[in-house]
C-alpha cells in the first residue's frame, strides 16, 4: 500500500541530493542508504504503531488518536507529504507545528489550494507553524505564506578534518573524555551566566538537562576542554542515523566565557572530531540555528558544510 509513496520519495530525494554528499559517498551508496532508511521508516510508522508521535496530551479534545500519528496527506496534482504533529516552543508556550518529514515536491511549487489541504488536515490542533526542509534556499512566495530560515544541518568527513592545517593554538587545547557527571554544575552555571547577558540566544541554543547529559555519558561521548590546566568547555556526541548516512551527531558544544574569542573553539571541536573512530561512522553532523553565526563559522572552519536547511511558515488565522 505504501510502496508507491516510498518509491516516489526515493526518486525525489535522489534528484535532489545535497551536492556535498557525493563527496563522501557514491550515488549507488546514497541510493542504498536512502532506500534502506525509508524502508525502515515506513515499516515502523505504517505497519505498526507510529514511532514518530511527538504530541500526546489532553489539550486537543477535537483530535482523534490517529491524528497524533504519522500521516500521508494527498494534496492533489500528484503531490503528497508525510507529516506528523509536533510542538514548537514559542515565547510563552508550546505551539502545535506541522512537521513535513518527507515530500515529493519543492515548496516553491505548492499553490494556495494545495497548501490549504495540508493545513486543513490538522485544523483540530490549530497549528501555529509548518516546518519543512530543502537542500537549497529557494524563495517561497510571500503572497501564499511567510517563510523564515530556522536551522542548518552542517556535516563533514571526519577523515578530511584530520588533514586540515593546524592553527597556532592547536597545542594549547587538550581534551579528555568525561566519565562522570561531576562537570554538570559548572556547565549549568556557565549557561545561566551566558543567558543573563545574551537573552536573545535562548531561541537559538539550549542547555541540556542533567538527565540528557547522563544518557549521553552512558551511550555517547562526552568531552571536556582543558586550556592552561583549566576546565574550559564541554562537547557531547551521540550516534545517529539520518536518511542519508550514519553519523556522530553533535548534541552540545560550549566553550566557557574566559576562553572565547581566542580561536580555541575550533581547535576544541577539531580535536574531538579527530579522536572519533571511523571504522563504522565517517561523518560528523549537527544542527545549528541559522542566526548563530559564531557556531556556524566554527563548524565550517572544521571542514563541515551546510547540507540542509529547515524553514518555518507561520500560519495566520
Amino acid at each position: 500500500m505504501y510502496s508507491r509513496y516510498k518509491d516516489k520519495i526515493i526518486g525525489y530525494e535522489m534528484k535532489n541530493i545535497p551536492p556535498v554528499l557525493l563527496e563522501w559517498f557514491s550515488k549507488d551508496e546514497t541510493e542504498e542508504n536512502v532506500s534502506g532508511s525509508l524502508e525502515n521508516f515506513f515499516k515502523n510508522n505504517f505497519e505498526g504503531k507510529s514511532d514518530q508521535v511527538f504530541v500526546q496530551n489532553n489539550n486537543f479534545p477535537e483530535a482523534a488518536e490517529e491524528d497524533f500519528n504519522t500521516q500521508i496527506v494527498e494534496l492533489g496534482n500528484g503531490k503528497f507529504v508525510v507529516t506528523v504533529i509536533a510542538l514548537r516552543k514559542d515565547a510563552v508556550s508550546d505551539v502545535p507545528l506541522i512537521e513535513l518529514i518527507f515530500k515529493n515536491f519543492k515548496m516553491t511549487d505548492i499553490d494556495t489550494k494545495e497548501f490549504g489541504k495540508l493545513v486543513d488536515r490538522y485544523k483540530m490542533f490549530k497549528p501555529g507553524w509548518i516546518r519543512y526542509y530543502e537542500y537549497d534556499k529557494g524563495e517561497v512566495s510571500e503572497k501564499i505564506f511567510d517563510s523564515i530560515v530556522e536551522n542548518i544541518t552542517i556535516a563533514g568527513s571526519i577523515n578530511a578534518v584530520k588533514h586540515l592545517p593546524k592553527s597556532e593554538n592547536y597545542e594549547k587545547v587538550k581534551i579528555e573524555q568525561l566519565n562522570s557527571m561531576d562537570f554538570y554544575a559548572e556547565y549549568s552555571d556557565e549557561y545561566d551566566s551566558f543567558f543573563e547577558s545574551n537573552e536573545a540566544m535562548r531561541n537559538m541554543i539550549e542547555k541540556e538537562t542533567f538527565e540528557t547529559m547522563e544518557n549521553i555519558l552512558k551511550d555517547g561521548k562526552l568531552f571536556k576542554a582543558i586550556i592552561d590546566g583549566e576546565f574550559a568547555g564541554v562537547f557531547a556526541i551521540v550516534k545517529n542515523k539520518s536518511l542519508y548516512f550514519k553519523s556522530f551527531f553533535v548534541r552540545e558544544e560550549i566553550l566557557f566565557k574566559k576562553f572565547r574569542g581566542k580561536g580555541y573553539a575550533s581547535v576544541f571541536q577539531r580535536k574531538v572530531i579527530e579522536s572519533l573512530p571511523t571504522d563504522e561512522i565517517k561523518i560528523i553532523c549537527g544542527i545549528i540555528h541559522s542566526q548563530n553565526e559564531l557556531s556556524l563559522q566554527t563548524a565550517k572552519s572544521c571542514g563541515r558544510s551546510a547540507m540542509e536547511t529547515s524553514f518555518l511558515i507561520k500560519l495566520k488565522y
